[in-house]
């Protein structure tokens, strides 16, 4: 009786290893283009990052030069010399969480 077993022994060995196989191909291919577009998605919200940064950075500085001298002189008494560096990064961070909480809201929409 036991030899029989023993036969069939390789032929089961042989089918799980190519089912193990399979499915480790199937799964780094499906975590590899999950990996590539969560990267991308990251490239992306940070160059849009930075290039609002930079627009609110370059708006608020032609303000200034467009502004008139007393203005800017009375403006020099109360805000500090960085304020176009800090209204551009607080803009920045009310549009990362925006972008941030969207992103939430569809991920659990395509996943619930």
């Amino acid at each position: 009786m036991p030899l029989p077993l023993m036969l069939g022994m390789p032929w089961l060995a042989g089918v799980i290893t190519s089912a193990f196989t399979g499915l480790f191909v199937w799964f780094t291919q499906f975590l590899t283009k999950r990996l590539a577009l969560v990267v991308a998605a990251i490239a992306i919200i940070l160059a849009m990052t930075a290039a609002f940064f930079l627009a609110i950075e370059g708006l608020i500085s032609a303000l200034s030069l467009a502004a008139p001298i007393e203005v800017t002189q009375f403006a020099g008494f109360v805000l500090p010399n960085n304020i176009s560096s800090s209204i551009a990064i607080i803009i920045s961070a009310r549009l990362l969480r925006y972008a941030y909480d969207w992103n939430v809201k569809f991920t659990q929409l395509k996943l619930f």
